[in-house]
């Protein structure tokens, strides 16, 4: 089943109240000049299968699909309310240079876990595990915007010229070689097999206090209360890596002349596609 795990100051959630005839749950962005992030985790279980070897020892595996993204900026001020890009240049006209960075990758692993009792005293239980798994990395992307900075062409007209910008912008290979003409089990294929493998561990740790009052419970191998629990962890030390794409852009400065009524006709509606895109930018 899938896990996933959220953070962000870009939306706030609202929620009816439970004696309307149907409840919802609404999203709105954040209207406001601060900088935004936004983290994100899933992991989609597959396969999961843990089996006790003694009394002291436990081995697991199973297989994942695992996904996370990461995206952050410098402060900027956004309105729902917003018609064109100049309207957005001027109300962040004092937070130039404008900055933004995007980060995502998906993969696969099989993993194997082990997990030991180092210790089980009279008062404390000391157990340790550690779990190695090899990847395939499925999808990545990066996008980096930089130096982002603008000037108003005169004071008594409200369009602004681009000065400067910085852009990079690279996607995983593999999504190269999907084609829609072919069958579907073909572009399976050839995907996975344009993949690169990876490899990552996990190492914990956890220390339990024993409740003296319910001793004996430990003892029958019940249910027990204790103390207090300590627990240590280092996830996914490791990586997944990736082709680049060949859509994928890096480029650094600007044609002269290219205001905020330019950049609005280039980047509109039309651009369905990262070629499409990339023509633009050109």
């Amino acid at each position: 089943f899938p896990v996933t795990i959220s953070s962000t100051n870009l939306l706030y959630l609202e929620r009816y109240g439970p004696t309307k005839k149907q409840e919802q749950l609404l999203a709105f962005y954040k209207n406001g000049d601060f900088k935004k992030q936004l983290n994100n985790a899933l992991n989609i279980n597959l396969i999961n299968t843990r089996l006790r070897v003694s009394n002291k020892t436990a081995i697991g595996f199973g297989m994942n699909v695992r996904s996370a993204s990461n995206a952050s900026s410098s402060a900027y001020n956004f309105q729902d309310s917003l018609s064109h890009i100049n309207s957005f240049f001027q109300i962040n006209d004092k937070n130039q240079p404008l900055q933004a960075s995007v980060r995502s990758s998906s993969w696969l692993e099989l993993f194997g876990t082990i997990a030991h009792n180092l210790v089980d005293s009279k008062n404390l239980i000391w157990n340790a595990g550690i779990t190695v798994k090899a990847n395939k990395g499925m999808f990545g992307f990066i996008a980096n915007l930089d130096n982002a900075v603008y000037s108003r062409i005169a004071p008594s007209v409200p369009v602004y010229l681009l000065n400067d910008i910085n852009l990079r912008y690279i996607y995983s290979g593999n999504l190269d070689k999907w084609d829609p003409s072919k069958p579907f089990s073909e572009n399976i294929r050839n995907y996975y097999g344009s993949t690169e493998g990876g490899g990552s561990m996990d190492i914990g740790m956890e220390w339990i206090i024993k409740d003296r009052k319910n001793i004996d419970l430990f003892e029958n191998k019940t249910k027990y209360n204790y103390t207090w629990k300590l627990g240590i962890s280092l996830l996914d030390l490791g990586y997944a890596q990736y082709k680049h794409g060949v859509l994928s852009g890096n480029v650094s400065g600007i044609k002269p002349n290219i205001n905020g009524l330019i950049l609005s006709q280039k980047f509109d509606s039309t651009i369905t596609d990262l070629a499409t895109f990339n023509d633009s930018v050109k």
